[in-house]
């Protein structure tokens, strides 16, 4: 096979892999906050929320450090996707609000760990200095997987029964799998792999950096990216987790504009994602982390005056230029994150810094539907949004103070390419659309 062709064959596992996993996930978010809204109390539903980043807090940096240390990513996400694929398929046998929570934290146990090792697979296939560009690759073809989530749950949620619906994501989830078969890791190692004990012996000092590279982490000031990412997120995933119900309830949509609206987020990032890729690799890194994190202060802003325009097509108008807004916002502190840590840490590492900030996020998304949801019990929706935007103000303006541009490389003139896939083919309720969820 030529190198042309091997680089087209992976390029597609990757996207197809990719999208299928994310639309797996999309799908069985918006369903389940459905099913346990039915049974359960608004708690019950922010639970949900809860059980992901709480999962995602713990084991994406735990999967990011024993791909480091085993040196065989492909295989170890390869088990882990057909762990979530067994696991979606439990949903056929359980009943009931707290066997449907419990089981989805149990899910992201295995979920959460697509995104740190898929990223470091993928920076291996293109380079160092074409690494802004690829993570844009990365998150464009999940993307497509989120629209066509947000686009055909609705639909399917009107027809078919909940072990129907769960079975369809059981087998996205195991298309998943299937394609990760297919993609082959160029930094691999070779010899036996190491054995449990070893693991556990370097597990801590993989997840912990040692004291050399927590002097580096301060001097860049990467450890601060960390927190404004948490309070980012703080204020996005709580607003998110009232999306929904302030659409319909407070805006006055129907449900099934709602779910179009909803897919405007993820069908805006599959632009986005690859522009700000480039962005990256021209620019400045940081720039792009505050810019996106004031546009999703903007974000929280647009959907509060929402509310004021008299007629309901006009507050829809009003509403898809904020989900288009936190689109751009994610896009470009997503890239410019993701390629922030890159360049500060050694790429033996990468996977775990990578992970942490699925940590970072994760404490967000486990406080904010909690903060924010009572707040707005308290003041009204449009209130806790503007207080959320606020938070996400405060994160923009620690990471322009405390965080260094780190030092760049030079791109080579070759780069990922992004694959060409229609939008026309067919993020928890609780996360923002268009924001990753498994």
């Amino acid at each position: 096979m030529s190198t042309s062709g091997l680089v087209g064959r992976r390029k597609v596992v990757i996207g197809l892999a990719g999208a299928a996993h994310t639309a797996g996930g999309g799908m069985l978010a918006t369903a389940l906050v459905v099913y346990v809204g039915r049974e359960g109390s608004a708690l019950a539903v922010s639970l949900l929320a809860t059980a992901f980043f709480a999962s995602s807090m713990v084991f994406s940096p735990l999967w990011g450090a024993a791909g480091d240390l085993l040196g065989r990513r492909r295989d170890l996400l390869l088990g882990l996707s057909a762990c979530t694929s067994l696991v979606t398929f439990g949903f056929l046998f359980v009943d009931g609000v707290p066997g449907l929570v419990g089981l989805r934290g149990l899910r992201s146990v295995f979920a959460v760990a697509f995104g740190p090792l898929m990223l470091s697979i993928v920076r291996a296939l293109v380079g160092e200095a074409s690494r802004g560009r690829s993570i844009g690759f990365v998150s464009s073809t999940s993307a497509v997987g989120d629209v066509g989530a947000q686009l055909s749950v609705g639909v399917l949620l009107g027809v078919l029964l909940p072990s129907s619906l769960f079975l369809v994501v059981g087998l996205l989830s195991l298309l998943a799998t299937a394609l990760l078969v297919f993609l082959d890791d160029p930094n691999e190692a070779s010899g036996p792999p190491p054995s449990l004990r070893e693991l556990a012996a370097n597990a801590r000092t993989r997840l912990i950096p040692d004291a050399a590279e927590r002097a580096r982490l301060r001097r860049s000031g990467l450890m601060w990216l960390y927190v404004g990412i948490a309070l980012r997120h703080t204020a996005i995933q709580g607003v998110g987790i009232l999306v929904p119900i302030y659409l319909v309830g407070r805006i006055g949509l129907p449900p099934a504009l709602m779910g179009g609206l909803l897919a405007i987020g993820p069908a805006a990032q599959i632009g986005f994602m690859p522009f700000f890729g480039r962005l990256a690799d021209r620019g400045e890194r940081k720039r792009l982390v505050v810019g996106g994190i004031l546009l999703s202060s903007v974000y929280t802003l647009v959907l509060a005056g929402a509310v004021l325009p008299a007629t309901v097509p006009v507050r829809a108008v009003v509403a898809a230029g904020g989900f288009v807004t936190i689109a751009a916002g994610f896009s470009a502190m997503e890239v410019g994150t993701v390629s922030m840590i890159g360049d500060s840490v050694p790429s033996s590492r990468e996977s775990s810094f990578v992970g942490l900030r699925s940590t970072a996020a994760g404490a967000g998304g486990v406080l904010g539907p909690t903060v924010v949801g009572a707040t707005a019990t308290v003041v009204g929706f449009e209130t806790a949004f503007a207080i959320a935007s606020l938070l996400a103000f405060a994160a923009a303006l620690l990471v322009t103070v405390r965080v260094e541009e780190p030092t760049r490389i030079t791109p080579p003139t070759t780069d990922l390419q992004t694959v060409e896939i229609s939008t026309g083919i067919a993020q928890l309720p609780g996360t923002h659309r268009g924001e990753k969820d498994d």
